[in-house]
């Protein structure tokens, strides 16, 4: 695996459920959105699906944040879960190519 070759996973249990998990809340959001945009569904019920994929991302982040008492989502240092988190922060929100304006500055206003 790539991250773990380049330090990014983590060898204890704890850590990789850490990580897994992560990544698995953020991935789980980001399919959500993915079909809305490569299908150009870009009416209101695609926007309220957006709109829940980003708070529920937002409110894991923060929450994982919170409780861990850091900057990163698993560990003390970047890990995996962490890039998982910044692609769909830009991959989806703070993304001028993203095909709608309106979806992302409301995202965008869920991550103030």
């Amino acid at each position: 695996m790539l991250a773990k070759r380049h330090g990014f996973y983590r060898e204890e249990p704890e850590l990789m459920w850490a990580i897994d998990s992560a990544n698995d809340n953020i991935v789980d959001q980001f399919v959500k959105i993915a079909p809305l945009v490569m299908g150009q569904k870009f009416n209101e019920e695609g926007k309220a699906v957006y709109i829940a994929a980003v708070e529920t991302v937002a409110k894991y982040i923060h929450n994982t944040l919170h409780n861990h008492k850091g900057h990163y989502l698993a560990d003390k240092d970047v890990t995996m879960a962490d890039f998982t988190a910044t692609a769909f922060i830009y991959g989806v929100v703070y993304n001028d190519a993203f095909p709608v304006k309106e979806w992302t500055e409301a995202g965008q206003a869920i991550f103030e």
